[in-house]
């Protein structure tokens, strides 16, 4: 039996979640670098929603309300431009970085 009490439990928990978000963000990053080389990469864009779609589901759970909200966002709208089924433009590359950038602010005042 651990004499880890539960704030310490969940410290630890949150910790590693930031961690592994954080990876989840440079991720992110590396698929939309990929979009933008070539901005008609399907498996590109389904990377970027899977990666918002995990953190739109796992925020809230650690106490990142505004991940979750986030995550949402860039799932709906990497939704929307599949949906479109048309090349990618800078703006919505840019707009998808922007989550990106306030993701990482997110757990970067986390430490």
């Amino acid at each position: 039996m651990s004499d880890e009490t539960f704030e310490e439990t969940l410290g630890r928990l949150r910790s590693r979640y930031v961690d592994k978000a954080r990876l989840r963000c440079d991720g992110l990053e590396a698929a939309l670098d990929a979009l933008e080389a070539s901005a008609s990469n399907g498996e590109a864009l389904d990377e970027l929603r899977q990666s918002f779609h995990k953190l739109s589901g796992s925020g809230a759970t650690y106490g990142f309300p505004r991940v979750t909200e986030l995550g949402l966002q860039g799932e709906l709208a990497c939704d929307v431009i599949r949906k479109r089924a048309t090349l990618v433009s800078g703006d919505e590359i840019e707009a998808l970085r922007s989550f990106v950038r306030e993701l990482r602010l997110e757990f970067d005042e986390s430490s």
